[in-house]
């Protein structure tokens, strides 16, 4: 792999030394010696055209180049000139107009990026992104006066952002993200009049410069997961153009300047920001505070909204149903109140609904089963919700993932969860999954991601399109488990623990042949354990802890790999990995013959 390297490295300094004619005359051949070329340098050349855009009939003689019998020595080709010993090309010359597209992408390209680069002042599209460059951003790269287009992306770049960027007066794309560069976002940014896109997320940038309030022409701005701090300027409110906005961040701690020290309503300019061209809205993981004002919502066409882990408080605005385009509410781990507005049923496009963590209080509103029949993912974990269960949610026959857990729901589990068909069915794939890949927005297909109970533990999850699963934990329902669970054979997590459960594990359990992680902890189950249960070959996770199971633990590799602590807290269960032997299990003492 490194000969292929290092040649692409050397294809890039080529084609910046040609422009000057620093490596060869006015006109190449191959060599006509037998040496032959070296194929990964062929392979590698053939790449270069393609990042290049070229083709046979553009002004380059690539003509010559190929993959067809008669153009396997690369040797031969016009402008290549190989080493008569060794077959190494050692010089590339290809003459034709002023190179303006650089494409050389995912290419396994290493090192620095070479400064030269600078110099091609024709070049008007630049992509190096996904190799494993290093070093920094060449300041150079600002005298590309007529760069329309520059993607350094995924790359191992370090360093700050070159402020002479801010030169390229032309340029309507920038993403520098999943890099390492660090500093202040230079303020120089704000002088690209043209520019559409900008993309500095995953670094460790700080600051949010209020001079990118003049980007008048922006539609994206992603400046998630960085260590931006501080108050978000409000100036950005001039964005009117504005269609995705991404500010989210596990450490970003973003504040908007309001009075009295940031408490209270969010700022008139701040929601200027919702126009009806904003179908994207990512705040996620800051410090904002406040409640969410009425009259806003009704002016945006928001198909993606996340406010997740912030410090809003109050009762969602009715108005929050005007938005008939929704598909994705993610409101988890705020301080919302009150009950959820039944104008939420005029979203019948709304596929993932997380209110997670908060404070929303009553029954679980039997409208979401009537009304939201396109719903995949419905988490309603950890707020005060209570009573039974409507049996209208078993109308949501796409549903792929239910959390109720944590809250004070109550009766019996409803028979008729095993109509889940999306848990019963075998499907590789959906109309998106919760790192959102649908039709029109195949670029959000690592933007959204769900926040979810599985094992235990809370984890995120960025491709949930094959994670099925039912957690109804740590609530007070009572009654036997229902046996058309069973139905739901793709289901992958069941947690059913810290209720009330009684009657015994129902055989049924042993068509849920993908199950990863079953939890029945903590409830008041009786009996033995199926012996079905060593048919599920792929469980990982298994807690039956705390029940008062009987009878001896069935034998089968998989249920004696658990730990003993799967199985305590039932008194009457015997055999391994417990302790306790099973009375058959005794030898029976020997006879003692007495003369």
């Amino acid at each position: 792999m490194r000969i292929f390297i290092g040649f692409l490295k050397f294809i890039l300094f080529a084609i910046i030394m040609l422009e000057y004619g620093v490596l060869a005359p006015n006109s190449w051949r191959a060599t006509s010696t037998v040496v032959h070329c070296i194929e990964r340098e062929r392979q590698a050349l053939l790449q270069f055209k393609d990042g290049l855009g070229a083709d046979d009939s553009s002004t380059y003689a690539w003509s010559s180049w190929g993959s067809q019998k008669h153009k396997r020595d690369c040797c031969q080709w016009e402008g290549v000139h190989c080493s008569n010993q060794t077959g190494h090309v050692l010089i590339l010359h290809l003459p034709g107009d002023d190179l303006d597209q650089l494409s050389l992408q995912e290419n396994y390209l290493g090192g620095e990026i070479p400064y030269q680069l600078g110099n091609l002042s024709q070049l008007q599209h630049l992509d190096l992104s996904s190799n494993g460059l290093e070093g920094e951003v060449p300041y150079q790269l600002g005298n590309l006066s007529r760069l329309q287009h520059l993607d350094l992306s995924s790359n191992g770049l370090e360093g700050e952002v070159p402020y002479q960027l801010g030169n390229l007066s032309r340029l309507q794309h920038l993403d520098l993200s999943s890099n390492g560069l660090e500093g202040e976002v230079p303020y120089q940014l704000g002088n690209l009049s043209q520019l559409q896109h900008l993309d500095l997320s995953s670094n460790e940038l700080e600051g949010v410069p209020y001079q990118l309030g003049n980007l008048s022409q922006l539609q994206h701005l992603d400046l998630s997961f960085n260590n931006l701090g501080g108050v978000i300027p409000y100036q950005l409110g001039n964005l009117s153009n504005l269609q995705k906005l991404f500010l989210g961040s596990d450490d970003s701690a973003l504040k908007i300047n309001q009075k009295n020290g940031g408490g209270g309503p969010i700022p008139e300019w701040f929601w200027a920001l919702l126009t009806p061209k904003l179908f994207y809205l990512n705040i996620s993981c800051n410090n904002f505070v406040g409640t969410i004002p009425s009259v806003p919502l009704k002016s945006i066409s928001g198909a993606w909204i996340s406010v997740a882990s912030n410090h809003f408080e109050g009762e969602l605005p009715t108005s929050i149903g005007s938005l008939e385009s929704l598909e994705s509410l993610i409101l988890r781990d705020n301080k919302f109140t009150g009950r959820l507005p039944i104008t939420l049923r005029n979203c019948p496009n709304l596929r993932f609904l997380d209110i997670g963590k908060n404070h929303f209080s009553g029954h679980v509103p039997s409208w979401i089963g009537i009304s939201l029949h396109e719903l995949e993912i419905l988490s309603l974990q950890k707020n005060n919700f209570f009573g039974d269960l409507p049996i209208h949610l078993c109308y949501l026959s796409r549903l792929h993932f239910l959390d109720l857990s944590l809250n004070n729901l109550s009766g019996k589990i409803l028979r008729c969860f095993g109509k889940f068909t999306q848990m019963a069915l075998e499907s590789d794939s959906y109309p998106f999954d919760i790192s959102f890949g649908i039709d029109n927005y195949v670029e959000f297909s690592s933007e959204i991601s769900a926040l979810l109970m599985w094992k235990g533990m809370e984890r995120t999850f960025r491709k949930t399109n094959l994670l099925k699963g039912i957690d109804l934990s740590s609530n007070l329902f009572m009654g036997g488990i229902p046996t058309e669970l069973g139905n739901l054979v793709r289901m992958v997590s069941l947690n059913l623990s810290k209720n009330h459960l009684g009657g015994e594990i129902p055989s049924e359990i042993r068509q849920l042949t993908s199950l990863d992680s079953l939890d029945l902890s903590r409830n008041h189950l009786y009996g033995p354990i199926p012996s079905s249960l060593t048919q599920i070959y792929g469980l990982s996770v298994l807690d039956l802890s705390n029940n008062n199971l009987s009878g001896k633990i069935p034998i089968g590799t998989q249920l004696q790999s658990f730990n003993s602590s799967s199985y305590e807290g039932n008194l009457d269960l015997c055999g391994k990995p417990l302790e306790k032997i099973c009375l058959e299990e005794e030898k029976p003492q020997e006879l003692i013959e007495f003369k």
